[in-house]
């Protein structure tokens, strides 16, 4: 479909750092009364109606005359907020809001947000909550039940200021900032070494004497194992059946995850979402330009090692040389070179674009364009990489 917009998607967090809600930005159709349509067709073709469950999806809107909305977009069991292109003050005096509002008024799954600024002194009636664009921590939530969302949060300072000002909902990269990261532990070395050993194709013998090094682990991948979705008909008895009945790709990409999922009691590790959206997106997008299953697990575990240096406070090349990994893998992430670059520059890029800066604009189509993919294949790869992120999210 060649009418089909350059869409992203953006999770946001709450203060425990987990994802609690999905922001698509997206450039509004030019005939208003079809938003929608257009709106439903979004998320149908991202296969997110369904996928995402009660999670709510915060949809761009242009307020005009004659916009009703669809009752399909009434169905599902999330929570449709819809976020009109106009500022808490100039929302006011909106003939067009204040129609669409009591339209959305006693609905139970559709609610209003409006941007607010320095300026903003009040929500109009029938609107539920607000929306920060900047990521200024003198902004508060000017009224409403929420949610109160905040964008452009890119440091862990600007995440603590956000939530001590009464936001509840964060987006931005501050996941990314090196302070916001797991301290590297004992478990994660066995981990390294754990992976090393399987990419090197050691014996299931050596490969079980590391994992009984780590109590937990071996307990983590026992249940694993026992799960509804793994449980096999004979019973358990070591873990080099455990580690047979996993199969060593899963037993791979469980690992890779549990890097970033070992942070014992207290909140998630933020860095997990992040390494699991990325893995997700960056298979997808070698699925989607036609790699084989080889690329594919390849172009995921670019994804999720992209983040390991700060995970482990240390130069990526430090942390991959002792991993044996293919030139391919270790090309794209010390040296930004070799097949997958590409792919790894338009994640990245797609992780910038709340900013609204020009440049941060500018630099997602020129690495659409690098790649080659049309807006069509890449909504529908963000679509798979956030519904497998969600996942496995809530079961680790």
């Amino acid at each position: 479909m060649t009418d089909f917009p350059l869409l992203t998607l953006h999770p946001l967090s709450d203060a425990r750092h987990r994802w609690v809600a999905l922001l698509i930005e997206a450039p509004l159709p030019s005939d208003a009364a079809t938003l929608s349509a257009a709106s439903l067709h979004w998320l149908d073709e991202l296969g997110l109606r369904k996928a995402l469950g009660p999670l709510p999806i915060i949809l761009p809107v242009m307020p005009a005359a004659g916009l009703t909305v669809d009752a399909a977009l009434l169905a599902g069991e999330g929570t449709r907020l819809l976020r009109p292109r106009l500022d808490a003050n100039e929302a006011v005096a909106n003939a067009e809001l204040a129609a669409l509002a009591t339209q959305l008024k006693g609905s139970a799954n559709l609610a209003l947000l409006l941007e607010v600024n320095h300026a903003a002194t009040q929500l109009p009636a029938n609107v539920q909550g607000c929306i920060s664009p900047t990521a200024d921590a003198g902004t508060h939530p000017v009224g409403g039940k929420g949610p109160h969302v905040a964008l452009r949060i890119d440091q862990v300072a600007q995440a603590s200021a956000a939530r001590a000002a009464g936001w509840s909902w964060l987006g931005g990269n501050y996941a990314q900032e090196q302070s916001a990261a797991a301290k590297p532990n004992s478990g994660r070395t066995v981990m390294l070494k754990l992976l090393s050993q399987i990419t090197l194709d050691a014996d299931d013998a050596d490969i079980e004497k590391t994992l009984k090094q780590d109590p937990n682990l071996s307990f983590q991948l026992i249940k694993l194992v026992n799960s509804a979705g793994l449980a096999s008909r004979a019973q358990i008895t070591s873990f080099r059946q455990a580690i047979a009945t996993l199969g060593r790709r899963q037993l791979q990409r469980w690992l890779q995850l549990l890097l970033y999922a070992q942070q014992g009691d207290g909140p998630a590790n933020p860095l997990l979402p992040v390494a699991a959206w990325r893995a997700g997106l960056m298979e997808a997008l070698a699925t989607s330009l036609g790699h084989d299953s080889g690329g594919q697990d390849s172009a995921f575990m670019v994804g999720m090692f992209s983040r390991l240096d700060l995970l482990f406070s240390q130069p990526l090349a430090d942390v991959l040389g002792p991993l044996g990994l293919e030139a391919r893998i270790t090309d794209v992430l010390v040296n930004r070179s070799g097949p997958f670059a590409p792919m790894l520059a338009l994640v990245e890029a797609t992780e910038g674009i709340l900013s609204r800066a020009p440049e941060a604009s500018s630099a997602l189509h020129a690495a659409q364009q690098a790649l080659g993919i049309d807006n069509l294949a890449w909504a529908k790869a963000q679509g798979k990489a956030m519904q497998w992120a969600l996942q496995i999210c809530r079961e680790l």
